[in-house]
């Protein structure tokens, strides 16, 4: 199952899955915090889903169904229940005399339901009565694990909006503002608590009075209370008066202080009072709504009993700006706490996402996002989570939505919320994919220019049937980076294009962009060029130019960049007169002729291809590629290796450095003397490594992490000698950290001499990263920039298509001082002789 997260990220508040009570928690090897999803209505007819949790871990699910009403599902000791209606029936009576009737009818709408003391708690307007046409408030409970509903009860003549929260003692408090206006009863805002689990309400109390009130708009009002051990608190807004305002009650509730206008000189609005294990925080929103979501926080700097009930209102410190990341101010907000007490704020119940912080006693954290999606377990889809709600049961954060299948589905965090909500950030943006385009056919090639802008060039289609060369830059937008509208620059020679096509090379020179691709049937090598401002014009791109040939064909180009600003491409002839690998340069102006790398013809090979091309910072180049048999589709036989230590003039004998079933070599050289060599083998990645210029070289060793890859991965390399590695792995593979069907990546230590953990790089669920991907370094701004293919569902069942991807990750110590390195002479090339 493949989850995306927004940012990465992944939404865990399990505000603690530390309690004993609190369910087992399945066990975790990778780093996904949530819970497999759970399909806890089975009724493809569900909407406004609830979930309802106790301290002892009791949850319970609420949710409306089309057909059934209010139904519901609880966890017990064997495991989730049958869903099964529950209506909640209001019975009156109709007629008069004796013709009167009790007449029992099931509630037309989900009503809000909230948890404490036990029960659930709902909540909703009752029919208008005939008189005055008042809609009450009305109110029934549910103990937990049950599915029956008490008689409902009205709990207030009228109200606009309302309120509850439960104090840890049990006692139930209830904020609801009157929209209407008697003498006995004036419009305004009212509180009510009841001690014995909902059973019974006390008197109203009013704790702000105001008749305009009786014009506000349900999308106007702001209601907010809370409750801890020391005391209760509640916030509302006067629309009106532009003002947020408070009130505390130190007795639980008994008796009020007096309304305090919260900063009225800087406009705050929409207070939230959140107990901690401290004194309480006063959060709010300043400058009303056209100033944006800027946050201030005020701390209560007094305890409670020494300033209630006489005396006014809560003693608060100096504002503070706080949660300036926040994208959007807190919405349909839910209060929970760890088990150390301190808030842990979540916003956006009721959407498709959530946003939540956690406060540690110090600080907040950063705020965390959560879009949830997933791999249907039964069905080839997704499932796309709506209507988000949060529960706290046994500490553990519970989430229920709605998916576009018409279930309920609940996931479980199983990670502490303050380990999750203060880790570092991620360091990958992206993946992003490219707004337009389809049959994207090999593996994309990308380049950082001078400037740190990043181009890709691939080989496809965008839909119009022809082949060509397809070109995009990384451009930054408010969310992070983009890949822009792909243009075809280079339409192609019929017959170039299909499924496994070698990809394209490019380089950055002088200020240009280089690609170099495989075209036509024939497999002639070409090249174009294009200064970095223009590649995004086709008329920027000059004419395509075929590169000498050593050979009747060409395969698998593969370029770099001198200090000096000369390309070098290295590619195969795999077969017929002449194969062999060959090397051309340019300065600029023209192409050299082909310098003999290695002569298959006259070694006796059937076949070779897929060269690879590295140059160290003494100028010394290094070479691989791969010995084929003409037995089969090219069936691979090992791979060589050769240098060259005089611009490409000659070159070494060349060395086996892997037997057998060996693919796709890949090249590194960061140090002088020193050359990594990566390949693909047996569905992993393999590595072995060189400090004396390719003479000796260490044992094979398989790349951490990297077991079920499906095709060579990405590597670049940095100037202290490590190395970075990011490769598709096949969904299960075995040895993985959570990938499923995606990419990951690693990193090489020169010091510790291994591979470190390797990390996901998360992809959407209806994304699969394709077989192979490239990666370009840049160092001066600590950033690794990565290019693959993902295939991606069709929302309209048609099929699948394949996309060009992009993703990045901070790697601030590419930047470094270089390590020092074997720097021994290497052995002199010899000269060729007849």
């Amino acid at each position: 199952m493949n989850r995306h997260s927004d940012l990465l990220s992944v939404l865990v508040l399990a505000a603690a899955a530390v309690l004993a009570s609190a369910p087992p928690a399945r066990a975790q090897t990778d780093p996904d915090p949530w819970s497999d999803p759970v399909n806890v209505s089975r009724s493809g007819a569900a909407e406004h889903p609830v979930a309802v949790g106790a301290a002892d871990g009791t949850l319970q699910v609420f949710w409306w169904d089309r057909f059934d009403g209010v139904t519901t599902a609880y966890r017990g000791e064997a495991g989730w229940s049958e869903p099964g209606a529950a209506p909640i029936v209001v019975t009156e009576v109709v007629g008069e005399g004796e013709r009167a009737e009790l007449v029992s009818t099931p509630i037309a709408a989900m009503p809000t339901i909230y948890g404490g003391a036990g029960y659930a708690h709902a909540l909703w307007l009752g029919a208008a009565d005939e008189e005055m046409g008042l809609q009450p408030l009305l109110h029934s409970r549910l103990a937990l694990g049950s599915a029956s509903w008490s008689a409902p009860a009205e709990v207030a003549e009228a109200a606009l909006d309302w309120r509850m929260a439960a104090a840890p003692d049990g006692t139930l408090h209830l904020i609801y503002l009157r929209p209407v206006h008697s003498d006995a009863f004036p419009a305004g805002v009212y509180v009510k608590r009841s001690t014995n689990g909902g059973a019974s309400w006390s008197a109203p109390q009013a704790l702000y009075e105001s008749i305009y009130f009786r014009l506000l708009e349900v999308e106007e009002a702001h209601l907010w209370i809370a409750a801890d051990e020391a005391g209760v608190y509640a916030a509302w807004d006067d629309e009106r008066l532009g003002r947020t305002f408070l009130a505390a009650s130190a007795d639980g509730g008994a008796s009020w202080s007096a309304p305090q206008a919260l900063a009225p000189d800087e406009g705050a609005r929409r207070a939230l009072v959140l107990p901690t294990t401290g004194q309480p925080l006063v959060l709010w929103q300043a400058g009303g709504a056209a100033a944006g979501c800027a946050l201030t926080q005020q701390r209560v700097t007094e305890p409670l009993t020494a300033t209630l009930p006489a005396g006014g209102g809560l003693a608060v410190g100096e504002p503070e700006r706080v949660l300036d990341e926040l994208r959007s101010c807190p919405d349909r907000p839910a209060l929970h706490r760890t088990p150390a007490g301190d808030p842990v704020l979540v916003t956006g119940g009721g959407g498709g996402s959530l946003t939540a912080v956690v406060w540690d006693g110090e600080a907040w954290s950063r705020p965390r996002s959560l879009s949830f999606s997933f791999e249907h377990p039964e069905l080839d889809r997704g499932v796309y989570l709506d209507g988000l709600r949060s529960a706290a049961p046994g500490g553990r954060l519970a989430l229920v939505g709605v998916g576009q299948d018409g279930d309920v589905w609940l996931v479980e965090g199983e990670m502490d919320a303050l380990a999750w909500a203060f880790a570092p950030p991620s360091p990958w943006a992206g993946p992003v994919v490219a707004p337009e385009g389809e049959a994207s056919l090999a593996v994309p090639a990308l380049a950082v220019d001078g400037d740190g802008a990043v181009h890709v060039v691939w080989r496809g289609r965008l839909g119009t049937g022809r082949s060509g060369l397809y070109y995009a830059r990384v451009v930054e937008a408010e969310g992070g980076p983009q890949l822009s509208r792909p243009v075809e620059v280079i339409e192609m020679v019929a017959g170039t294009v299909g499924d496994g096509a070698p990809p394209p090379a490019l380089v950055v020179a002088g200020g240009e962009l280089v690609a170099v691709w495989t075209e036509g049937r024939e497999g002639t090598i070409t090249a174009s060029r294009a200064r970095v401002g223009d590649a995004r014009f086709p008329d920027g791109w000059s004419e395509p130019e075929t590169l000498p040939m050593g050979g009747a064909t060409g395969s698998g180009p593969a370029a770099l960049v001198d200090a000096h600003g000369v390309v070098y491409v290295v590619y195969a002839a795999p077969l017929n007169e002449g194969r062999g690998i060959y090397l051309v340069r340019s300065d600029g102006e023209e192409w050299s002729e082909p310098r003999v790398v290695f002569d298959a013809e006259g070694a006796g090979w059937s076949m070779v291809d897929h060269p690879a091309l590295a140059i160290d910072p003494a100028g010394t180049l290094h070479a691989a590629w791969v010995r084929g048999s003409s037995e089969g589709p090219f069936p691979p036989q090992g791979i060589y290796y050769a240098r060259s230590s005089d611009g490409g003039r000659t070159w070494t004998e060349p060395r086996t450095t892997a037997e057998g079933a060996t693919e796709w070599p890949r090249l590194a050289a960061p140090l002088a003397g020193q050359v990594h060599l990566v390949w693909w083998e047996g569905e992993s990645q393999m590595h072995r490594w060189s400090g004396d210029y390719g003479q000796t070289w260490t044992y094979r060793a398989q790349v951490g992490g990297t077991r079920g890859a499906t095709a060579p991965g990405g590597v670049a390399a940095d100037g202290a000698g490590r190395l970075y590695l990011v490769a598709a792995v096949a969904e299960g593979s075995e040895g993985q950290t959570g990938a499923e069907g995606g990419s990951v990546y690693t990193r090489w230590d020169r010091e510790q001499q291994r591979w470190g953990e390797p990390e996901r790089v998360e992809l959407a669920w209806d994304q699969l990263a394709l077989p192979g991907a490239s990666a370009a370094l840049d160092a001066a701004d600590g950033q690794l920039h990565v290019a693959f293919r993902v295939r991606v569902e069709r929302a309209d069942g048609e099929g699948p298509t394949q996309h060009v991807a992009y993703a990045r990750r901070s790697v601030p110590d590419a930047a470094g001082e270089p390590e020092a390195a074997y720097q021994a002479e290497p052995t002199p090339t010899p000269t060729p002789g007849p």
